[in-house]
């Protein structure tokens, strides 16, 4: 007498088929993890980024530091309905904010840089601001820094303790960079 064996055989199948499909999962998943964190080391803060970020704020040390950390700190200081937004935007190289404006736009041009924001090094404040509806309301007035840069600046580790600010570089070919600033002659 011979026993059917054919359920035996397909219950067998579908676990190993289960087992395989499960591990092929993980890896795809840890693969992708990897692969991002490849992708994303040339884009952020590359070497030619951060060599760039740093002339940039060398300059801003040695001409406008003070001036920029006044305005930074005093923002909505003395008016109404002013929604402080924690972040100078130096993209157009203000002349109210920035000593010697022409030398500003040559070094961005020669830099190859898009956008440059000056904000406080911890970026909680920021980061909370990016996600209000008044900056949803206020990008749609075309005062925005773009998806691409929001999600960039979710990724940089800041120290929320210290008293310094950060400069942060977007250049035209779609990388970027961060880097603390603090007065001339600072660490």
């Amino acid at each position: 007498m011979q026993k059917n064996n054919k359920g035996f055989i397909l219950v067998e199948t579908l676990l190993v088929s289960v087992f395989i499909l499960t591990t092929l999962v993980f890896l795809f998943v840890q693969f992708r993890s990897i692969k991002k964190g490849f992708d994303d080391s040339f884009k952020y803060n590359t070497v030619t980024g951060m060599y760039a970020a740093s002339n940039f704020s060398t300059y801003i040390k040695e001409a406008s530091y003070a001036t920029l950390v006044d305005a930074l700190k005093k923002e909505c200081e003395g008016q109404s309905g002013c929604e402080k937004k924690y972040y100078l935007d130096l993209s157009t190289c203000p002349g109210q904010l920035l000593d010697e404006p022409n030398y500003c736009a040559r070094l961005k041009d020669i830099l190859n840089i898009e956008h440059v924001y000056f904000t406080f090094e911890d970026l909680s404040f920021l980061l909370h601001y990016l996600d209000s509806t008044t900056y949803m309301n206020n990008s749609k007035n075309g005062t925005d820094i773009n998806r691409e840069t929001r999600d960039y600046i979710k990724k940089i580790k800041y120290d929320k303790d210290v008293n310094r600010y950060r400069l942060i570089v977007e250049f035209k070919d779609g990388t970027y960079a961060s880097i603390k600033v603090t007065g001339f002659g600072g660490i």
